[in-house]
């Protein structure tokens, strides 16, 4: 009887303080695992939005050439370039509505924006011409940087080169991890569900105002629940194929420009010596017209690779049509029996001179003559196509 008295009192005490225990446990362990599938599902989410965004900026990017500016808090969602950090400008991207995380809040938005001269310019949010490459110009010969007068998408490229090679400044567009400063092309940051550094703002740590952010893998805590977003100047680089494109826009095109223009300059040079040559020697003064024409003889060493590599490249298309073949190759043949017989003329007399090196140098200065104006007219041409390619587009992406 007092089995069954003792077994209808339920449990003990200690029996009913472990059951609480393994009940707490169990509530503080079903509480984690709902809050860290939250947190999951709030990054998931939160990576799918930036992932849209990223989308809608590079089309704009493809489309202007430059990122957008940002665009006030609250307002119309309209890019605002006196703004280097404020909300996505989604009406400007084309957007039917602004970025917004689960808890419907705006996300930040923020653009690097260096200022500088023309070349060194790193203000990713406008579209200036940039690029100047040097090339070489005829009448005098000189070189210099050349303005091309067109923006184009590949001043982009410039700019962003121009940021990456930037001095650290707290003044633009970065991460931080408190020490280090990281610039940053732009950065998108979203401020969570709860202001949970609780300093009423709702972004936490660096993000709460300004150009400055914290680092994009810095884990959410007791303290943090923003999540950061940072796309780097090489990241954009690499899908505008900047590198294999600028090689043609700041060398391979003007090159060819400074070589037509120092070709013709070297014909011109090499004109005079053997129009000196010709006058002492018609003059009479063999033995000094003879050392004149192994001085330009020598010359011709070296010289005579330009006439010949010129009649070469006359014989290319499209320049081919300009100049016939027999007066390339006669140039390049010219040059090199020049070059021969220049070297022999200065122990030979007079009489040799006249009879086979006189005539054959007045050759090369006619054939000379004819190739001076179409090389005159090439690189002109050279130059106004490397300007109009650029004015095209065709540089673009």
């Amino acid at each position: 009887m007092s089995i069954q008295r003792q077994s209808q009192l339920g449990y003990s005490f200690p029996e009913l303080a472990l059951v609480i225990v393994v009940l707490g446990l169990l509530v503080i362990a079903a509480t984690t695992v709902i809050r860290d599938t939250q947190k999951v599902t709030d990054s998931v989410e939160a990576q799918a939005l930036f992932q849209r965004a990223d989308n809608a900026l590079s089309g704009f990017i493809y489309a202007n050439g430059r990122l957008p500016c940002p665009a006030a808090a609250g307002g119309a969602g309209v890019e605002n370039c006196s703004l280097t950090n404020g909300v996505l400008p989604y009406q400007t991207l084309g957007r039917a509505a602004q970025l917004r995380n689960q808890e419907g809040l705006e996300f930040r938005y923020a653009v690097f924006a260096k200022t500088g001269a023309t070349t060194l310019d790193a203000q990713l949010n406008k579209k200036l011409d940039r690029i100047q490459p040097f090339y070489t110009t005829a009448a005098p010969l000189s070189s210099a940087s050349q303005n091309l007068a067109n923006a184009s998408d590949m001043d982009l490229c410039r700019a962003l080169s121009n940021g990456w090679d930037a001095t650290a400044n707290s003044t633009y567009a970065h991460t931080t991890d408190g020490t280090t400063l990281h610039h940053i092309a732009y950065v998108l940051a979203d401020p969570g569900a709860i202001d949970a550094d609780q300093d009423g703002n709702l972004f936490d740590g660096y993000n709460v105002a300004g150009v400055k952010f914290g680092l994009p893998n810095r884990g959410i805590s007791a303290n943090y629940d923003d999540q950061v977003h940072a796309v780097y100047f090489d990241e954009i680089w690499e899908w505008m194929s900047c590198s294999g494109i600028l090689s043609a826009v700041v060398h391979a095109h003007p090159n060819a420009k400074s070589t037509t223009a120092i070709y013709r300059q070297a014909l011109v040079d090499y004109k005079v010596q053997l129009e000196l040559a010709v006058e002492f020697a018609e003059a009479g003064r063999a033995t000094a017209a003879a050392q004149l024409l192994q001085a330009s003889a020598g010359l011709a060493t070296a010289a005579s690779l330009i006439p010949a590599g010129t009649a070469t490249t006359l014989l290319i298309p499209p320049v081919g049509p300009y100049v016939t073949g027999p007066v390339a190759v006669g140039l390049a043949v010219a040059a090199v029996a020049v070059n021969v017989l220049g070297v022999t003329a200065a122990t030979l007399g007079l009489s040799y001179l006249e009879v086979n090196l006189i005539p054959l140098t007045k050759k090369m200065v006619s054939l000379i003559d004819t190739v001076s104006p179409i090389l005159t007219t090439l690189d002109a041409s050279v130059e106004t196509n490397v300007k109009a390619a650029d004015q095209a587009g065709i540089y673009e992406r």
